[in-house]
């Protein structure tokens, strides 16, 4: 069984079973920037958020974002961003896993690069909503 690693706002991380908790719904999307080899590799970066849900009924909605830049060594991370919530099972229906998935993405929208690229996190928002099973 695979394990993921899942980081909550406030909270420190925690490992999740991909078949204890499923992930039900996702978005995400990612940018590369070739830059001249004699200098710099280039740089990539990528915007997720997921939603697992447990047989138990309770939910994790979760986002990431990570920047890397290349090196003649490899890729190093550079900047990375963090935020979810874990909601009880009375908590977790459909239409608060919605509200979740907006307040988390709100979050890294908030919390990231000063907003330079903010604009990704409604996209994502709408995107992952539009995958929720109903």
């Amino acid at each position: 069984m695979a394990q993921v690693t899942v980081r909550l706002t406030g909270c420190r991380p925690m490992r999740v079973g991909d078949e204890a908790w499923r992930a039900v719904a996702f978005a995400f999307d990612c940018a590369v920037e070739r830059r001249d080899a004699a200098r710099e590799l280039g740089r990539f970066a990528d915007w997720a958020v997921w939603v697992r849900r447990h047989a138990d009924g309770r939910a994790i909605v979760y986002a990431e974002y990570q920047h890397h830049h290349g090196t003649r060594r490899g890729a190093v991370r550079d900047r990375s961003v963090y935020h979810g919530v874990l909601l009880p099972a009375a908590e977790a229906a459909w239409p608060q896993i919605r509200d979740a998935i907006e307040r988390v993405c709100g979050l890294m929208a908030a919390s990231e690069h000063a907003g330079w690229d903010a604009g990704r996190w409604p996209a994502l928002a709408s995107e992952c909503i539009r995958r929720l099973p109903e």
